[in-house]
Parts: structure tokens; sequence; C-alpha cells
């Protein structure tokens, strides 16, 4: 229990479920591995021990039995949220469960508050929002999201490589707001002696590298606003602005809608999708109405 872990080798349990799907109910597979992550459930029955070892790949039974497992006790005493590392055997228990059967484990870290209900994770929204790291341990649809972000964010450059952008990065601090008409965010540069904006778009800059010869470009970067928040509005997010010389506004929107719909696909696998409740589509194309057309829907 003491040895001191190493993560040479420490495997993945999402990886661990896909490699021994073979495996059937009861069946050993006499390869010992390591995996590393949180007690997220720990039950004791008697002389055995089960607990659910989950990481940022997914979840794994750890399967722990007195006779076998060093520091057996010491184990079962686990709080939820540990950090633990173990090394075992992987096998399939009789109620069909993939699991590694621990001979050693050691703790790595200790969890020093409540880690929230072992069903519903942390159900109460303000903790939730002001301890994100917490919030994406106990509640696996907070983790998707951001994996989901992640893989958005990837897209998006992917498709503006493929059309020939160029990616560039632009300054943050402004002697000027640049941009949009929001309110900035002000700070002071104490070397230049100079008043400065945190950027609330990247327009300005992007525009003189198009002038500069770089006929297509776009970044995707932070920006500020120094306006109300919420739940779903934030003072400070990324944005995409890209830049096309020679395209007129149907040239963009062509391109947006396919980049949209793309990122669909490559993300979802589907242009079709729903949130919350209502069915969404970006199939392309998209329907093009003007504000007077969509103005008179509205109004009748």
């Amino acid at each position: 229990m003491n040895t001191p872990y190493t993560f040479e080798h420490t495997a993945y349990a999402g990886d661990l479920q896909i490699a021994y799907t073979h495996l059937v109910d009861g069946e050993e597979s006499g390869d010992v591995v390591k995996v590393a992550g949180r007690v997220m459930l720990m039950r004791t029955q008697g002389k055995l021990a089960f607990a659910t070892l989950r990481d940022s790949s997914g979840e794994i039974q750890l399967f722990a039995l007195s006779a076998l497992t060093e520091g057996f006790e010491e184990l079962t005493k686990l709080h939820l949220g540990d950090w633990v590392g173990v090394s075992g055997e992987v096998v399939r228990t009789k109620r069909g469960e993939l699991s590694v059967k621990v001979t050693s484990w050691v703790q790595l870290a200790e969890a020093l508050h409540n880690f929230g209900d072992k069903w519903a994770g942390i159900s109460d929204f303000d903790l939730r929002y002001r301890h994100r790291e917490a919030d994406l341990w106990a509640n696996p649809t907070s983790r998707l999201s951001l994996v989901r972000r992640s893989q958005v964010v990837r897209s998006l450059r992917e498709r503006c490589w493929a059309a020939n952008f160029t990616e560039v990065e632009t300054p943050m601090l402004n002697a000027i707001a640049t941009g949009a008409a929001a309110r900035p965010f002000r700070t002071f540069h104490h070397a230049l002696d100079s008043e400065l904006f945190l950027r609330i778009a990247p327009e300005l800059w992007l525009k003189r590298l198009v002038v500069g010869g770089f006929e297509r470009v776009f970044e995707l970067g932070r920006v500020f606003r120094n306006e109300g928040l919420s739940p779903r509005h934030n003072p400070e997010f990324t944005m995409l602005e890209l830049y096309a010389a020679y395209w007129n506004y149907n040239d963009m929107m062509a391109f947006t809608e396919e980049l949209v719909a793309g990122v669909a696909l490559d993300v979802r696998g589907t242009t079709e999708v729903e949130y919350q409740g209502r069915p969404f589509s970006f199939a392309t194309p998209w329907p093009r109405r003007t504000m007077a057309e969509l103005a008179s829907e509205a109004v009748g």
C-alpha cells in the first residue's frame, strides 16, 4: 500500500473497457495493469470490497479481497473523491462488470471536502458554477460538455486551415477598445504610463493583416466585454473571427453554414441535434431571409 506509485504504463479506464470487451462473465484475463483516478463509490461486503474508479476517460470497477489486496482495511476506509493508484489483474466479475482485481494500491491524494451524492453528483447550482473543478469530476455531463467544446475548437481550426486561412494571434491589450461597441475593461501599463483596454474584438488587427497581404486570416481567441453576466453569459469568452479578401457577403454566408454543419458532423456525427428538448438542424443549405421578411413574419 505504501509503495511509491509511478505513472509509467498506467492505463485509462475507457481504453480498458474497449480492450477487454471480449471477456465473458467470470473470466480472468491474466493481464496485470495499473490504473489511477478518483474513488467515486465504495461498497464493502465482509471480506470483499467494490469501488468505482473514475479517470478522464471513463470508469472501471475495483475488486478487492482481504486475502489478496494489500492494506484491504485501509482501502475500504477511503473517502469518496480520494485519488488512488492501483495495480491488479483485469477480470470480468460473474455479474458482468469489468474490474481490476486489486493486489496493491496507494492513496495519491485525499479529498478534504464532501464530494456530493454518489448517484446525483453535485446538484447545488451555485456550488457547481463556483467550483467547476468539483462539478467536472462529480457530474459526467459537465465533463462531456468540456470534451465536446475542445472537439468543436479543434474542428473549427482544422476546417479553417483546410480553406487556406492563416491562424494568427493579435494583441489583447490595446490603446483603443477595438472593434465592437461593447463597454471595455480598462487597465494600466506602468512602463508605458498609459491606460489600455482589453480587446472586445480582434477585428481591427485582423483587418490590418488583410491590408498587409494576408488574404485569409482567422483568430480563435479570448475577448472581454465589461457588461452583465449570468450562467449563460460571461464577460470573457472565446470568439472565432475571420476575414477573406475578395469575398462578398454571399461567400461568407456559404462558408459559415458549411463550417457550422461540418463541425456538427465532426463532433456529433450528424447535423441533427436537440437542445433543451427542441430539435435543431444544421444541415445545409440554410434558409436565407432578409431582416424585413423575418420582422414581417413575426408581427404579421
